[in-house]
């Protein structure tokens, strides 16, 4: 009679290829927009951080497996970090604070 659909992880959830591509454009979006209304950030603190989004959002659209999606999210991680350390005004702790979220 009824159709309850079953509750997904989010670990299935990534194996979902669209999932993954849409996860990806957000935070691409949202790398640029923030990137482009704050004019106190020094964009070359966050240019290998946009380039590997940019890398992992490529390999989506190519369709990698969930290990491979592992390993880019692992760099997305340590650009995170290295931003971390570079960050020095209130607008780039605020952007990254963004990505962290």
């Amino acid at each position: 009679m009824y159709n309850y659909k079953k509750r997904t992880s989010v670990k299935e959830k990534f194996k979902n290829i669209k999932f993954k591509k849409i996860f990806t454009f957000i935070l691409t979006t949202l790398l640029l927009v923030s990137l482009t209304s704050c004019s106190r950030i020094d964009r070359k603190k966050f240019e290998n951080l946009y380039n590997v989004v940019k890398k992992t959002q490529g390999s989506l659209f190519v369709g990698v497996n969930y290990v491979t999606f592992g390993t880019f999210l692992q760099k997305i991680s340590g650009e995170i970090l290295i931003a971390g350390d570079k960050v020095k005004t209130s607008e780039e702790k605020e952007l990254l604070a963004r990505f962290i979220k």
